[in-house]
């Protein structure tokens, strides 16, 4: 740990308890690494520090005898100790209501077409909406488009920030309805003095360098593809509705991305127990085209989830989340080995999600609000409509707004900050998926140390990329 400068001769060991949130692992003979979950801090620790550490880990307290103050204060300053005075659950509490009710920023996901060219078996969008022609797909109307630019003039505060995600669907077959909307709302935000900047899921077939530029130009920072595998594997899974192949355009598209370009790219393979030994042959693939040298490109694994009945063919093939956590272990350090950037370290969740909060909403192309896109497709989850007047909800959002994220099973856990109650999708959904109590926790709970280390790592090969912090330096 290295020692700040500040001057406070007043500080006293005794006036400070061990944070709830800390955990310490032991590298190796002498050395450790202790992690504080509510502030995500990170230390390195010697044995002489570690024993005065684990004194406040065992409660057993340290009294009053010399302890370098350069030691308490950096404790202070990773929040592995706090006032003894305070009660961390209530200060979490009070931050998570703030974040969820109390928020100006606003953010929407739009989905400008439910249309998509791919057919992905564990696609978790339903079966039963319906399956336009890819060359004539239904796009967002006019009227929703105007119906957003109302919303968005009423929501957008001064000096804020507005941030959309384009969703679908494939949202890349909606270009022009994409273009439209940005400049509704760049001319929002520049009249109101806020930011605006934007997101794309898309499965990247149609990501050609023209494509690029205007999304580019459109104000999306960060883009989401995905790969499943090694070129056979890849297209076995995630191929055209007409079933021709789609890896090769895909990563074509990917070595068109600059690297001076605005973007950050993030590669997300999708992990379950079909594809899970291919992926270092996949890791390999990559690595022979250069996407490990990409400076604005980072990888990183998903857990393919049993969401919905539409995806049930899949269900028995989805990881467990604990045999998800230790498999993304391995593959991570395979991705170091490689020299690729991963994103992997935890981040306070201090609000849950945005689908249990009142800062946004996910719009369907005919209006159909969500509060999840997990839901997208699914009119029996809607929460409500757009309309000309703004948003009418339906009683289904009171699940969304009264959702607990200090259940009993949460309330003493020690790393509740980062995982805040889990996926509130998969919380509501409980009921109707065999395995959603399994998997509503982070992957954090279940490999912390392992993935520790890997972070520990990537940092210290310049390998760590934190997506949004990187984003917010754009």
């Amino acid at each position: 740990m290295s020692a700040p400068t500040e001057d406070n001769s007043d500080l006293k060991i005794t006036e400070y308890k061990a944070s709830r949130y800390n955990q310490l692992f032991q590298r190796d003979k002498g050395n450790w690494l202790a992690f504080n979950a509510l502030t995500c801090g990170l230390a390195e620790m010697n044995s002489d520090n570690h024993r005065l550490f684990a004194m406040f880990l065992e409660k057993t307290g340290l009294g009053e005898f010399d302890i370098e103050k350069d030691f308490i204060l950096q404790l202070q300053a990773g929040g592995f100790i706090v006032p003894r005075e305070m009660d961390e659950i209530e200060a979490i509490r009070a931050g998570h209501y703030q974040a969820r009710f109390g928020r100006k920023d606003f953010c929407l996901t739009i989905i400008p077409t439910l249309a998509c060219n791919f057919s992905c078996d564990y696609c978790y969008e339903p079966r039963s909406v319906p399956v336009r022609d890819v060359q004539s797909p239904f796009i967002m109307p006019e009227e929703v488009c105007n119906n957003i630019g109302a919303l968005c003039e009423k929501r957008i505060a001064e000096n804020t920030h507005f941030h959309v995600t384009w969703y679908g669907g494939e949202p890349l077959l909606a270009m022009d309805t994409i273009e439209k909307l940005t400049n509704k709302f760049k001319s929002m935000c520049s009249s109101k003095g806020s930011s605006y900047f934007a997101s794309v899921i898309t499965n990247g077939y149609l990501l050609t360098k023209e494509c690029l530029n205007i999304l580019i130009s459109s104000g999306v920072v960060f883009i989401q593809i995905t790969v499943d595998g090694p070129e056979q594997i890849h297209n076995e899974r995630r191929h055209l509705k007409s079933g021709a192949p789609t890896y090769q355009t895909i990563l074509q598209n990917l070595e068109n991305i600059e690297d001076d370009s605005p973007l950050l790219v993030a590669v997300r393979i999708n992990i379950d127990k079909r594809n899970s030994e291919d992926i270092y042959l996949l890791l390999e693939e990559l690595r022979t085209r250069g996407l490990n040298h990409c400076r604005n490109i980072v990888i990183y694994l998903g857990q393919v989830i049993h969401n919905l009945e539409s995806c049930s063919n899949v269900a028995f093939e989805c990881m467990a989340a604990n045999e998800f956590a230790s498999f993304s272990a391995e593959i991570y350090k395979e991705m170091i080995k490689l020299g690729f950037k991963i994103p992997i370290y935890p981040h306070v969740m201090m609000g849950s999600c945005a689908a249990v909060g009142t800062g946004g909403a996910v719009i369907e192309p005919d209006g159909t609000i969500h509060n999840c896109w997990n839901a997208v497709g699914n009119k029996s989850m809607s929460v409500g409509q757009l309309t000309r007047n703004g948003i009418e909800y339906n009683p289904n959002s009171v699940k969304w707004l009264g959702w607990n994220a200090f259940r009993d099973e949460c309330l003493n856990c020690n790393i509740l900050p980062i995982c805040m109650g889990g996926c509130p999708y998969r919380t509501i959904k409980r009921d109707a998926i065999s395995d959603a109590m399994n998997n509503t926790c982070s992957i954090w709970k279940y490999n912390m140390k392992s993935l520790l280390e890997i972070a520990r790592m990537a940092r210290e090969k310049g390998l760590l990329i934190v997506p949004w912090e990187k984003i917010k330096k754009r």
